[in-house]
C-alpha cells in the first residue's frame, strides 16, 4: 500500500511539473495577432 502511494504522488508531482514546463515554454513562444 505505501509503495501505491508513493507511485500516485510522484505521478500527480510530475504531472504538475510537465503542466508548468509546457505553460512556461507556450508563454515564451506565443505571439499576439494584431490583425484581427
Amino acid at each position: 500500500m505505501g509503495k501505491f502511494i508513493v507511485f500516485i504522488f510522484s505521478f500527480m508531482l510530475l504531472f504538475i511539473v510537465l503542466q508548468i514546463i509546457s505553460g512556461w515554454v507556450l508563454t515564451i513562444f506565443y505571439t499576439p495577432d494584431f490583425s484581427s
